[in-house]
């Protein structure tokens, strides 16, 4: 295998073990993976529309709206009407919901710190810099399914 082959199925399990991850933290909250990514989304960069949640999700604004739905009816999120755009809402946490995010995401933390501690700091640079990069390589356009 060569290294560019064994780097490739690395990333894969990498993005494998975080799906894997996602679902698990979810069912123990009731909470499905797009939830999940949701609330995440709404704990790392504050407030969104239901429309740049649907474009982070890869979902229609309709199936976000169902979801929403779903987060408020469980106290994780509000909607409050969007000084900008009186046309549109925010989606904000709730108590609730930042108090999951914060637990799960300070327990991912803490595994991810557990392998970065064994990192001299050079490579710690390195290899947030190259995951970064395969993150939007990743996520930009021009994806083949086959």
């Amino acid at each position: 295998m060569s290294s560019d082959d064994e780097v490739a199925r690395a990333v894969r399990d990498l993005v494998l073990a975080g799906d894997r991850y996602r679902g698990e933290v979810g069912r123990s909250a009731g909470l499905g993976p797009s939830a999940v990514t949701t609330l995440a989304l709404l704990y790392l960069e504050g407030p969104a529309t239901p429309g740049r949640i649907a474009r982070h999700l890869g979902i229609t604004t309709a199936s976000a709206t169902q979801l929403l739905d779903r987060l408020e009816a469980a106290e994780h999120v509000r909607r409050r009407p969007n000084p900008a755009d009186r046309r549109s809402c925010l989606v904000e946490l709730r108590p609730a919901g930042h108090r999951y995010v914060a637990a799960t995401y300070g327990d991912f933390r803490e595994r991810i710190h557990r392998v970065v501690a064994g990192l001299p700091g050079e490579d710690v640079a390195a290899v947030a810099g190259f995951l970064r990069a395969a993150s939007n390589i990743l996520a930009g356009p021009g994806v083949v399914a086959g």
